[in-house]
């Protein structure tokens, strides 16, 4: 599972930097978060593939993190025929932004595609600006006719824990807890199953199962049955005994480990080893509040989390609705991650190698203020097209 950061500038992009749109890529499929102007752009410039995108999550409407969606899904129908349709998840409005954008250009699309919205609920909608910012009311609602290309998508609403269940299947799941924003924002929590410990072919040889198809069965956590079992099994059926399947199964069982010390069943925690905790990854929109994290963010890996503007300026960043290094290495504390990414910064600081430092601000000042917190080696200020590893863990 690979990180892969697209584009880490707040606001507006510059020679320098994109702005928001991370990717996760797994062996299987790549999944985008935010999709901010210029993000089709990075996808080239990047090890993604635009056919293997099947799933985008938007943290919030804010122009930085959604203006690149309608063209980065021309884009995907450009370079791919599909069956699957895309899967897109968001605010409330997320579906009235795409379809509207899509319906105007008469943008055709060679497959399809699923926009969720997740309901919000007051507590995002309730933000101090002292009259900074103009804010008014906006029709969130789509009535209009389907794009030609769009499937209809579900409205999420949370738990009572106020959590958006998203997604699940049997290996990976995708939750969402709210954040504090001038809009509503969002933090998505992606959270691997635990995986099947290492099999031991050697054990299995020695108990009489050559490789095939049963190692694949006993890793999924079934038992098997020996060949040599199998076939003593077919000869107690054969002489006619009359006796459940289970007590000549624990006959033949006993029989064998007594004489040839070859058992009949074969337990998965007999040949497979422990299983190993599945990754997690936290990406957050903008915040200056994150303390929802707290309920399902717990010991994960990556927790990718803005820093607009450094610790001195947390007043504004504040009131604007965005976090300093010193806030989000708080929360990283908090929930006990292993690795802080940086990323959303403000245009004033310039990138880390930068060589005129005595002019010019650089996103090591934001780096330095996050590692005086957590120390250097959990923490990285992330820049453009930087791809971070996200190993498996051995227990």
């Amino acid at each position: 599972m690979k990180v892969i950061f697209l584009g880490t500038a707040s606001a507006y992009p510059t020679p320098d930097r994109g702005v928001s749109c991370i990717g996760l890529k797994n062996e299987d499929w790549v999944w985008l978060f935010d999709c901010g102007e210029g993000s089709q752009t990075q996808v080239m410039k990047s090890e993604i593939k635009p056919g293997k995108i099947s799933k985008i999550f938007i943290t919030h409407l804010h122009g930085d993190h959604c203006y690149g969606l309608p063209g980065l899904m021309c884009t995907i129908s450009q370079n791919n025929q599909r069956s699957e349709p895309v899967e897109i998840y968001g605010p409330e409005g997320l579906r009235k932004f795409l379809r509207t954008s899509l319906s105007l250009s008469q943008s055709q699309l060679g497959f399809d595609y699923i926009v969720h919205e997740l309901k919000m609920i007051p507590e995002q909608y309730v933000f101090e600006t002292s009259g900074a910012i103009l804010t008014w009311d906006v029709n969130l609602s789509c009535d209009d006719v389907l794009h030609p290309n769009e499937r209809p998508g579900l409205l999420i609403e949370c738990d009572r824990d106020k959590v958006w269940e998203l997604y699940d299947d049997n290996k990976i799941g995708v939750k969402a807890v709210w954040l504090k924003h001038r809009i509503p924002s969002f933090a998505f929590v992606i959270q691997e199953k635990p995986i099947a410990g290492k099999l031991d072919a050697a054990k299995l040889k020695a108990k009489g199962v050559p490789p095939g198809p049963l190692y694949s069965k006993i890793k999924a956590g079934e038992k098997i049955t020996a060949p040599s079992g199998e076939k003593l099994f077919k000869v107690f059926i054969g002489l006619g005994i009359i006796c459940s399947k289970a007590k000549i199964a624990a006959a033949i069982n006993r029989l064998l480990m007594g004489k040839l010390g070859i058992p009949l069943l074969i337990s998965p925690r007999d040949v497979v080893g422990p299983p190993r905790p599945g990754r997690k990854v936290i990406i957050c929109g903008d915040t200056c509040w994150s303390e929802e994290l707290l309920k399902v963010g717990q010991n994960a890996d990556i927790l990718v989390h803005e820093a607009t503007l450094q610790n001195s300026c947390k007043d504004t960043a504040i009131q604007n609705g965005h976090s300093t290094p010193d806030m989000a290495a708080d929360i990283a504390q908090r929930l006990d991650v292993e690795k802080l990414v940086l990323t959303h910064y403000s245009q004033r600081y310039k990138p880390i190698n930068c060589t005129d430092t005595e002019n010019q601000e650089t996103v090591q000042i934001l780096y330095d203020e996050a590692a005086s917190v957590m120390g250097k080696d959990r923490v990285v200020a992330a820049y453009d097209l930087l791809s971070i590893s996200v190993p498996l863990k051995s227990s």
